[in-house]
């Protein structure tokens, strides 16, 4: 997944990755950002809002 904040000023890279592991399913998720508008943008903020999306989505999953 990728967006883009127009000409380049900040571009970001959105992947997910799911696996198979011997005791479940591990999900990873990561994003890159570039740009001169990266200098503005609240990196912690993203980072927060993964960790809530992290913990609902195993709860999703151990209640199915």
């Amino acid at each position: 997944m990728a967006a883009s904040g127009g000409a380049g000023l900040l571009t970001g890279t959105h992947d997910f990755e799911i696996t198979q592991t011997g005791h479940g399913t591990l999900f990873r998720q990561s994003e890159a950002f570039a740009g001169v508008l990266l200098w503005f943008y609240d990196v912690e903020a993203v980072r927060a809002e993964f960790i809530k999306m992290n913990q609902a989505l195993k709860s999703r999953a151990e209640a199915a």
